[in-house]
């Protein structure tokens, strides 16, 4: 009888011994080659994906996976099957996700847990092993301190859980950050109906329709969208060594994240824009649309998650005159540009004027005129639509900014 040396079967299995344990020393090359069922065509079938994480003995399984996908295919459209084939769909969903991040970050809500006991005791001396959130935190074993914050003097682990309001008003959880991969997506989220660039349409094994991330480069994406996105990509690359000189302090998180860890990673990065520059050469789309980053405005990542994923434009205002917020300016308004509009879900409200054109004269400007549509010699008024902040940011040049005449209108602030 042949001799079998392990029961999963791989392209790169050792030659066993009889009788003998041995090491595995080659982990990487041979999980790299196992042989496993094919599960889906081109794109692969994200609702099949179940029966392959069925045996994983880890909650920390999937997280790890996105790791082992961004290392292992390094061609997103080379052929490939089984193991293969599902790590080239996980690799669709992160950059699904990041994509969402970029484009939508307003439904996005990041929650941090605490992965320890709640009496705040270690494995050894807590009465309550088996509660969840302290057994999950045991389970990242020597991972431990890259799940948490390495430079505090007792760290603890936890997980960033990240959320996404859909368009009925329901949060579900997507996914959560990954210190190995930045982010990874949940194994039972559904997204069907919710019509973004960054997702895709399919069935489950129960024939039941979801909405799953793909790339949008594999789907289609107007030139703005598809700007956002090369810029925030492009805005991860350039962070990315800074977020590995977080964990650098700490003798064992360095050994675990180094600038050299992250090499897939960046070079997964780097293709990806690549393929978006192709995309946009294919559909046309001119240098003029596309030259100058546009990198969005993104605040949700907690710490230090927030090195590669927040952008914020800091400005300072003043009177109207805005400048870089480099402490030259006195008495002025810091601001970022997104909190100068009032919310998209705000109802601005209609005054009654009794029709009268001139209301607003000799008032403070708290009211907008506007044109009724249609009706040339007719006018309504509305509540501005700016928030606060942009009334104080603006000052005394804020009848200028909404094209009214300072002469007729008192402006004050």
């Amino acid at each position: 009888m042949s001799l079998k040396p392990l029961v999963i079967k791989s392209n790169e299995t050792p030659q066993p011994t009889k009788y003998i344990w041995q090491n595995l020393t080659t982990m990487e090359t041979f999980v790299k080659a196992i042989k496993s069922a094919d599960i889906g065509g081109k794109d692969g079938d994200a609702g099949n994906l179940g029966p392959i994480l069925s045996g994983m003995p880890s909650v920390f399984a999937r997280a790890n996976m996105f790791k082992n996908a961004i290392d292992v295919v390094s061609n997103p459209d080379a052929d490939g099957s089984g193991l293969i084939q599902f790590y080239k769909t996980l690799l669709d969903e992160w950059r699904g996700m990041i994509s969402c991040i970029a484009l939508d970050t307003d439904k996005i809500e990041i929650k941090r847990i605490d992965l320890t006991y709640s009496d705040g005791k270690d494995k050894d001396s807590t009465n309550n092993i088996y509660e969840p959130k302290g057994s999950f935190g045991n389970m990242l074993f020597d991972r431990k301190i890259i799940w948490s914050n390495p430079n505090d003097t007792d760290p603890k682990p936890y997980i960033d859980v990240i959320l996404y309001t859909k368009l009925d008003g329901k949060q579900i959880v997507i996914g959560g950050n990954n210190p190995d991969s930045l982010i990874f997506t949940s194994a039972a989220y559904n997204l069907e109906g919710e019509n973004k660039s960054y997702l895709k349409e399919t069935k489950d094994e129960n024939g039941v329709n979801i909405g799953r991330f793909i790339d949008p480069v594999k789907r289609d994406i107007d030139p703005q969208s598809l700007l956002k996105v090369r810029s925030y990509v492009n805005h991860i690359l350039k962070n990315i060594n800074d977020f590995a000189d977080f964990f650098s302090t700490n003798p064992e998180s360095a050994k675990l994240i180094s600038k050299a860890s992250y090499g897939s990673l960046v070079n997964n990065l780097e293709s990806w824009v690549t393929e978006m520059d192709v995309y946009a050469k294919n559909k046309g789309i001119s240098n003029k649309e596309y030259e100058n980053d546009q990198i969005p405005q993104v605040n949700k990542f907690l710490k230090p998650y927030d090195i590669w994923g927040n952008y914020s434009t800091s400005l300072i205002g003043k009177d109207g005159l805005i400048l870089p917020d480099d402490g030259s300016v006195q008495g002025g308004t810091k601001f970022n540009p997104r909190d100068l509009l009032l919310p998209n879900d705000t109802q601005i409200a209609c005054v009654h004027d009794n029709g009268m054109k001139d209301f607003l004269d000799n008032k403070p400007l708290l009211l907008l005129k506007a044109n009724i549509v249609g009706e040339p010699n007719e006018v309504q008024h509305f509540m501005l639509p700016i928030s606060p902040k942009a009334i104080k940011m603006f000052g005394k040049s804020l009848g200028t900014v909404l094209g009214l005449n300072e002469n007729n209108h008192a402006v004050k602030h």
